[in-house]
């Protein structure tokens, strides 16, 4: 008896760090890492994966030293004081904002890409598509967490089963000439993928949750950590597996001059395997992977901001509320459609920010860990750092 509980525990801590990783996000690998390839690729992932965990635990381990529940927001201003508050609170508020963008474009580029596949004469907007959507989830998120919770459940259950039969089908297939080729100069190309990485393996934003639902338990939080971002590690290989077994280098290339969007990437598999139902259940994945995110996403920006500008939780409240979460990413998204990776890359570089450089000062001033930690962690966040800056100045390489 005594034994069963804290495996349950586990689970439930494992799913819930695996589940806030894995996301619509995933479907920007393959796109960013097709100049490096698949051993490039599959390396950037678990050196982003370990330093990732590390700063995530360090991060427990300065949360864990106040009342369960206790926000970031408490955090920061108790260690740091009120200027890092609003550092904080501004790189928490851009990440979701160009996280919640970038989902308004792949909604949008999916629904397109779904509705001329089911008829070729029929072509619908993805600024109108992305819109619908977006009215969409804003009206379940205008509604409540509840009816968000439930729809997620759902969701996620549907992802699981759909990422399950449509990597399965793919990886029975793959072509491993195609997989382990090694592109000329493929190492030069990695640096580009770091940032993107980043944003892959973001669950640190989960740490109070987590420390609420152990109440304080170090141990189980530190397990859930661990098991959590190395199931999202183990997918992500499968993805990128999967995805290099089975197309082309040249023929990402197309994909990623389009924008690389979720439609584009999923029209170009569906374009190379022959079997009956595996197009179907990878569109029916993709729609369950981003509208799962952009739940999930939307919730915490709106709860977020319903916070920081003390909204009502009336209906003209929450209503005042899901016009400043939706409004501005809608807008953007309809002057510019084709952003989904580009933002996935901005929102790695703010979350350098907020989940590796606060949690480094504040163990640095509390001397909470060893200084060759600290500083392999300050290392790889101005690595990061400068990648992106010189990617944005188009200074870095990048494919094709």
């Amino acid at each position: 008896m005594n034994t069963s509980k804290p495996l349950r525990s586990a689970l439930s801590g494992t799913v819930l760090v695996a589940s806030g990783a894995i996301g619509a996000g995933m479907f920007s690998l393959p796109i960013v890492a097709a100049g490096t390839w698949t051993a490039w690729a599959i390396a950037s992932l678990i050196l982003v994966w370990a330093a990732t965990l590390t700063a995530t635990l360090l991060l427990a381990k300065i949360n864990l030293q106040f009342e369960p529940g206790a926000s970031f927001d408490t955090v920061v201003g108790s260690c740091l004081g009120s200027p890092w508050r609003t550092i904080n609170n501004l790189a928490i508020w851009f990440v979701l904002a160009i996280l919640l963008y970038a989902y308004f474009s792949a909604g949008g580029n999916i629904v397109s890409h779904t509705a001329q596949q089911l008829n070729a004469n029929y072509e619908v907007s993805e600024v109108l598509a992305s819109l619908i959507f977006g009215l969409v989830v804003a009206l379940m998120v205008w509604s409540g967490s509840r009816l968000v919770s439930a729809v997620c459940s759902i969701l996620l259950f549907g992802m699981v089963a759909t990422f399950v039969g449509a990597t399965g089908g793919l990886l029975a297939g793959l072509d491993h000439e195609i997989l382990w080729q090694r592109p000329e100069a493929a190492s030069r190309f990695a640096w580009y993928t770091l940032p993107y990485f980043v944003t892959a393996f973001a669950c640190a934003g989960l740490v109070p949750s987590l420390i609420k639902h152990y109440d304080g338990d170090a141990i189980s939080v530190k397990k859930s950590l661990w098991f959590g971002t190395l199931l999202s590690l183990l997918v992500y290989t499968l993805w990128i597996v999967a995805n290099f077994g089975t197309l082309e280098r040249a023929e990402l290339a197309p994909v990623i001059r389009a924008g690389g969007n979720v439609g584009d990437l999923a029209s170009a598999i569906q374009a190379k395997v022959t079997t009956t139902n595996l197009p179907l259940v990878l569109a029916i994945f993709s729609h369950f992977a981003i509208t799962t995110s952009f739940l999930s996403i939307s919730l915490g920006l709106f709860d977020f901001l319903a916070d920081r500008f003390n909204q009502s939780d009336d209906k003209m409240g929450r209503a005042k509320t899901a016009l400043l979460t939706f409004g501005p990413p809608a807008v953007l998204s309809a002057i510019y459609p084709q952003g989904f990776i580009i933002a996935i890359g901005y929102a790695g570089l703010a979350m350098l920010l907020t989940f590796f450089v606060i949690p480094v000062v504040i163990a640095y001033k509390q001397k909470l860990t060893s200084a060759p930690t600290l500083l392999a962690l300050g290392l790889f966040t101005l690595v990061v750092a400068i990648c992106k800056i010189l990617a944005t100045l188009g200074l870095l390489p990048s494919f094709p």
